[in-house]
């Protein structure tokens, strides 16, 4: 499995509520599925971080910063299902979602990326 990740951190000076308004909105929901759809995706997910105090106890062991606040994942079957959109309508969604992350998702902060998924059963 391949699968596409994406890490959003919040816009500065946004709280956490805004921030889940816009995260948990029925139009991302819509949009995340159409895009799963568009990538031929076998599933997708939208994850936020949790506010507990093993999350700030992680960061002070790695010293790392702070956590992003989302992360939308798809899994794809192979390499061969990662194309560049290049029909008018995957053009208008890439650029529909786009525009909705920028209203809350400071997006120099925010990063995608192809990971090969290897997955192991305990």
């Amino acid at each position: 499995m391949i699968k596409l990740v994406t890490c959003i951190k919040r816009r500065k000076g946004m709280s956490h509520a805004d921030f889940r308004s816009f995260w948990e909105s029925e139009l991302l929901d819509k949009l995340i599925h159409k895009t799963a759809q568009m990538l031929n995706a076998k599933k997708y997910s939208k994850d936020t971080t949790l506010a507990i105090t093993a999350n700030i106890y992680a960061r002070m062991i790695r010293g790392g910063s702070e956590p992003f606040d989302g992360m939308i994942q798809y899994w794809l079957e192979n390499a061969s299902e990662i194309v560049s959109p290049s029909a008018t309508r995957e053009d208008d969604l890439v650029q529909e979602m786009l525009e909705y992350q920028q209203q809350f998702s400071d997006m120099d902060q925010c990063c995608s990326f192809f990971t090969d998924d290897n997955i192991e059963t305990l």
